[in-house]
């Protein structure tokens, strides 16, 4: 059995996109970083998505 597919909104697809860039230095990418870019969008005004 499969789970169903989360959907892909606008600020996951950013988050998404920001963790590629942030790779693109060859910075490490912890779970506190992610965090920090998740902060960042948010305080950009990125909606927080549920889950």
């Amino acid at each position: 059995m499969r789970s169903r597919r989360p959907s892909m909104t606008r600020t996951r697809a950013l988050l998404v996109l920001l963790m590629q860039r942030y790779q693109r230095f060859d910075y490490w990418l912890t779970l506190l970083e992610i965090h920090k870019l998740a902060y960042l969008l948010q305080q950009q005004g990125g909606k927080k998505s549920p889950g």
